[in-house]
């Protein structure tokens, strides 16, 4: 009984379809912009597979059919990719593709039913269609399916609006799109309203709008005049399109052309190249004179990626000769480094003997007593010379050769200064090779300028860590010599003759000071100064007493010693209960610096962001500032002085 009743309702909603679909069209009404920005392209249904991404290309309010034949894919930084169409493989039995009706009739309802029926005939066969239709309430009619007589059973049980809750039924409408079981077999989901009459607003639409939005389900609508407001909203949120026919008789061929819209979509199938694999970049569309809005995708990871890069172009001869030049900047600045550093530091042994003869051989190589003009140590002596003429500020020049003295260094400022600035040169023209000349310059002269001081302080750290060691036991010589009746010129004098290291030096150079009529006291300051030293101003310190108020020289230099070796002790101590925190702060500070180097050089790609565009030099500088920051806080923490 119940099915003859449903035949009999499809029969006499035909029936009522009939004329609308067996007369001949009336003249089209003109019917408003469906956008402010006209036509466009709904892309949906994104798939990726290794190599390869497909998705549904649908045209949304266009005056007439646009060929999408050909649609022009292009990726994000990697230009064109290659694409081709196909119709969707869908069937009434397979569908992939889904659309709930929503109506919503004040008036002129057998009009509107005999125009979304049109619609389900002119349909594809494979799109599934469903309907939710608002009497007193929104009711589901029936969830989507393929069974065009099913459907016109459905829309012929449907009856006039007496409720506006328009957005309510929206919201039913993406229920049966999302949450029926066997919905998720449609790539394509979206929700076409068609009403008539003005519906009150709620709070509700943004809401179901930006949630429709974010599943990628567009809303359409076809309104009798001016659509309401919450209708525009919603379909302002998901990017969908509205025609507003004058009258009831219009909504037809509105209709008619989104059943067209429907069977003028295309499945696109894009090769992917293997730079984008496992990677998200910005997809664009265009097709019909139209360009799709941009869309993140992220490709699938192609395993076979590798064995499809290009293989590297070969090296120009240009490149050549760069690196070429580059290899004798360096071999230069190496032999420089050999002569001019490492013969000073090698003083007192075979190796010092060894440097001398290479510097003999470099200045004389073929043997004779004439200077090569090419010397090596001939032009470094120019550059001294010429470096001389600019660093005249006897402040800076007193700073400089400072440092150098602490670092037990035999340069002089303008070797020192001529030496960093050959270094800083040496690494441009490397890394500009490598790396290009911007970066190369940045790098190249930063490295070489900090590299240099930190080796420097590095160094004289290193000899003032050594004489602060050396110290208590060279002290206790003195000791013992002033026991035994020596003075303490005599004492000091036997250390500098009997010992090595830097307390030897330093007590050679200040006896040599003693003999050229300087106090010894002041010479001894001067020590301390150089090396940083504390322990030599506390004896200075007990030497000028002990001279005031006397008393036994020996005693004092004795209680001085055991002071500096319970001080080592203590500070020996300190250090290693702090060395944890040390090491973990060092850890910390050199994780981040080491993740990206190492990413720039296996995934340059990937970080390339970070240093070409405004964003990543902004997020750049914020992290090279917190690192500082992060550093000092870090020193204060484990730095105890003692």
């Amino acid at each position: 009984m119940r099915r003859w009743l449903a035949t009999a309702a499809v029969i006499a909603l035909l029936g009522a379809a009939t004329p609308a679909l067996a007369a001949p069209s009336p003249e089209p009404q003109p019917l408003e912009p469906n956008r402010a920005g006209g036509p466009a392209l709904q892309v949906s249904g994104f798939r990726t597979l290794p190599g390869e991404v497909e998705f549904v290309l649908h045209p949304d309010g266009f005056a007439s059919t646009p060929d999408l034949s050909d649609p022009e894919v292009t990726a994000e930084s990697e230009g064109g990719l290659a694409a081709t169409t196909s119709e969707l493989p869908e069937s009434s039995a397979d569908p992939n593709r889904a659309v709930v009706v929503v109506l919503r009739a004040e008036d002129d309802l057998d009009t509107l039913r005999a125009a979304i029926a049109r619609y389900a005939v002119n349909a594809p066969d494979g799109v599934a269609i469903g309907l939710v239709a608002i009497a007193d309430r929104p009711v589901n009619l029936i969830a989507p399916t393929t069974d065009r007589n099913d459907f016109l059973a459905a829309l012929a049980r449907s009856t006039g609006a007496t409720s506006g809750d328009l957005p309510g039924a929206v919201a039913q409408a993406d229920a049966l799109l999302v949450g029926v079981p066997g919905t998720e077999q449609y790539r394509d989901r979206r929700i076409l309203v068609v009403t008539s009459g003005d519906a009150p607003e709620t709070a509700t639409a943004g809401t179901i709008g930006a949630r429709m939005a974010a599943g990628g389900r567009p809303l359409d609508a076809v309104t009798v005049g001016t659509p309401p407001e919450s209708v525009a909203t919603m379909v302002a949120a998901t990017g969908g399109s509205i025609r507003t026919p004058e009258s009831a008789s219009g909504v037809r061929a509105a209709l008619d052309r989104a059943s067209a819209e429907l069977a003028a979509a295309v499945l696109v199938r894009a090769a992917v190249p293997y730079t984008l694999s496992g990677r998200t970049a910005e997809l664009s569309v265009a097709g019909g004179g139209v360009t799709a809005a941009a869309t993140p995708v992220k490709f699938a990871v192609d395993p076979d990626a590798i064995g499809a890069a290009p293989v590297p172009a070969s090296v120009t001869g240009g490149s050549i000769w760069s690196l070429l030049v580059g290899l004798i900047a360096v071999s230069a600045l190496l032999v420089w480094f050999a002569v001019r550093v490492l013969a000073p530091a090698m003083a007192g042994n075979e190796g010092r003997r060894a440097m001398a003869r290479l510097q003999r051989i470099l200045e004389h190589p073929r043997g004779g007593k004439r200077r090569s003009r090419f010397s090596v140590v001939t032009l470094s002596g120019k550059a001294a010379d010429v470096v001389s003429k600019v660093l005249t500020n006897p402040q800076r020049r007193a700073k400089i050769e400072l440092s150098l003295e602490r670092a037990g260094s035999s340069m002089t400022p303008d070797q020192w200064v001529a030496l960093r600035i050959a270094i800083c040169v040496g690494l441009i023209v490397v890394l500009g090779l490598m790396f290009g000349l911007l970066p190369g310059l940045v790098v190249g002269f930063v490295g070489g300028l900090f590299g240099t001081r930190t080796w420097l302080r590095v160094r004289a750290a290193r000899r003032a860590r050594a004489f602060a060691e050396q110290l208590p036991d060279s002290l206790r010589i003195v000791v013992g010599s002033l026991r035994s009746g020596f003075s303490l010129h005599q004492a000091i004098d036997s250390v500098a003759t009997e010992g090595d290291g830097p307390v030897a030096a330093e007590f050679r150079r200040a006896l040599a000071e003693i003999r050229l009529g300087g106090d010894l006291e002041e010479a001894l300051e001067r020590v301390a100064e150089r090396n940083n030293s504390r322990d030599i101003t506390w004896l200075v310190m007990a030497l000028r007493i002990q001279s005031d108020v006397g008393g036994s020289l020996a005693e004092v230099v004795e209680t001085t010693v055991e002071t500096m070796r319970e001080r080592g002790r203590l500070e020996r101590h300190v250090r290693a209960l702090s060395a944890e925190g040390r090491l973990s702060g060092n850890l910390l500070l050199a994780l981040p610096i080491g993740v990206g180097g190492f990413m720039f050089l296996i995934r340059r790609d990937y970080v390339r962001p970070l240093y070409t565009t405004t964003v990543g030099l902004i997020i750049l500088a914020s992290a090279a500032l917190l690192m500082v920051v992060g550093a000092v806080w870090i020193r204060k923490l484990v730095k105890v002085e003692v």
